[in-house]
C-alpha cells in the first residue's frame, strides 16, 4: 500500500514536471512572457524578459503574486524602487544577476532530472494518452493505442526534446 502510494506520488511529480516543461516550451515558442494584468511584479518581470535580446533558457512560472518557479527553484520576486529583486532566503539579488547565476545550475538539474525520469516520464505520458484516446467519444477498446505509441504522438505534437528540422522531401515516383 505504501509502495503504491509512493509510486503514485512519484508519477505525480513527473507529470507536474512534464506539464511545466510543456508550458515553458509553449511560452518560449510564443516568444513573449504574458503577465497577469494588475500584478505590478509580474508586469515588471514580463517587461524585463521581453526586453532581452536572447530568450531565456529556463522560464519563470507564476504560482501566486510574487511567488515564482524558475526551473526547479521556488523564488520570491519583489519590486523595490522600480527595480525587480529576487529574494533568496534572507538576501536579495537583481533579476539579471539571478538569471546569470542560476540558469546554468537549473539547466544541469533539468538534464539530470530528465535522465533519471525518462522511463517514468514516458510511462506517465503513455497512460495519459491512452486515457485520452479511450475516452474520446466513439473510441473503442480495440482502437486504443499502446502507451509507447501514445507517448511518441504526444512528444511529436508538443515538440518535446526535439529540435526543428526540415520536413522530409516526398519521394520521387
Amino acid at each position: 500500500m505504501i509502495t503504491k502510494l509512493k509510486h503514485t506520488i512519484d508519477d505525480s511529480k513527473v507529470e507536474i514536471a512534464t506539464l511545466r516543461k510543456f508550458a515553458s516550451g509553449a511560452a518560449t515558442k510564443a516568444g513573449a512572457y504574458n503577465p497577469y494584468s494588475g500584478d505590478p511584479v509580474d508586469e515588471a518581470l514580463a517587461e524585463a524578459i521581453n526586453a532581452r535580446e536572447a530568450p531565456l533558457e529556463i522560464g519563470f512560472a507564476r504560482q501566486s503574486p510574487g511567488s515564482y518557479i524558475f526551473g526547479t527553484k521556488e523564488i520570491i520576486l519583489k519590486l523595490e524602487a522600480n527595480r525587480l529583486l529576487v529574494q533568496l532566503g534572507k538576501g536579495t539579488m537583481s533579476l539579471d544577476e539571478f538569471i546569470m547565476t542560476y540558469t546554468p545550475l537549473e539547466q544541469e538539474k533539468w538534464e539530470k532530472q530528465k535522465n533519471e525520469n525518462s522511463m517514468r516520464h514516458r510511462s506517465v505520458l503513455g497512460r495519459l494518452a491512452v486515457s485520452i484516446s479511450t475516452n474520446v467519444k466513439g473510441a473503442s477498446k480495440e482502437a486504443a493505442m499502446s502507451p509507447d505509441r501514445a507517448s511518441r504522438l504526444i512528444h511529436n505534437a508538443f515538440g518535446v526534446g526535439r529540435k526543428s528540422s526540415p520536413s522530409p522531401s516526398p519521394k520521387a515516383k
